[in-house]
C-alpha cells in the first residue's frame, strides 16, 4: 500500500530544495517493495506532483489536486483514502501494518503481539470493511480507476477477516475451544480463500 502522505512531504520538500538551489536535472524512482503488490497506477500521484513541479514556475497545491483529478479520474481525497488502509487511530506509525497483517503465518503467529497493541487501539474489523465499502463505491464510478479501487476493496476485504486470525486460533487453541476451531477451520478459513481468489 502506498504512503502517500509521505510522498507528498518528500517530494514537496525534496523539490522546493532543488528550485531553491537551481538544480536544473533531476530523476525520480518508484519503489515496488518486496514484490511490488501495490497496482502501478498507484504512482501516479507522485509522477503528477512530479509533472506540476516541472511544468508551473511554482507548485500551486489547488493545481495540482485539480490536474490529478483530470488526470486520473480520482480526486485527492480518494487518492489518499489509500493511505488510510495502514492509518487507523490516529497513527502515524502503521504504514506496513496491512503488509504485516496479511502475509503473516496465521499458524506461526510471529506477530500477534503487534495486532492485539493495534486492536486496542480501533476496531480493526470495522477499519477494514468500511474501507472496502468506500473503494468499491469508488470502482462503481464511471469515472474513477476501477483497477485501483477494485484492488484496494479486495485487500480491505481480506484485512477485515485476516489481521486476527491467528489469534483468534491460538485463543482458541488455548482455551481448549474446538467448537471455535472447528467454525475457523469451517467458515472464517474457507471464507479468506474465497476472498483472496477474488
Amino acid at each position: 500500500v502506498p504512503c502517500h502522505r509521505k510522498t507528498l512531504i518528500t517530494t514537496e520538500k525534496a523539490l522546493n530544495a532543488c528550485l531553491k538551489r537551481n538544480v536544473r536535472n533531476l530523476f525520480t524512482t518508484s519503489w515496488g517493495d518486496d514484490g511490488s503488490e501495490t497496482p502501478a497506477e498507484c504512482h501516479w500521484l507522485g509522477i503528477t506532483m512530479y509533472a506540476e513541479y516541472n511544468y508551473s514556475a511554482e507548485y500551486d497545491s489547488d493545481s495540482f489536486k485539480a490536474k490529478l483529478k483530470w488526470l486520473t479520474g480520482m480526486s485527492f481525497d480518494e487518492w489518499m483514502l489509500q493511505d488510510d488502509i495502514n492509518n487507523f487511530a490516529n497513527c502515524e506509525n502503521t504504514n506496513t501494518f496491512e503488509k504485516i497483517a496479511l502475509l503473516q503465518d496465521v499458524i506461526c503467529g510471529m506477530h500477534d503481539a503487534y495486532m492485539r497493541d493495534a486492536s486496542k487501539l480501533t476496531d480493526l474489523t470495522a477499519h477494514y470493511l468500511n474501507l472496502a465499502e468506500r473503494f468499491e463505491a469508488l470502482a462503481a464510478r464511471k469515472d474513477s480507476n476501477t483497477i485501483i479501487n477494485d484492488f484496494y476493496a479486495a485487500l480491505c476485504r481480506c484485512l477485515a477477516i485476516k489481521w486476527n486470525l491467528g489469534i483468534r486460533a491460538a485463543d482458541a487453541y488455548i482455551a481448549g475451544d474446538k467448537a471455535a476451531l472447528k467454525a475457523i477451520a469451517d467458515s472464517v478459513v474457507p471464507q479468506l480463500v474465497e476472498t483472496l481468489d477474488k
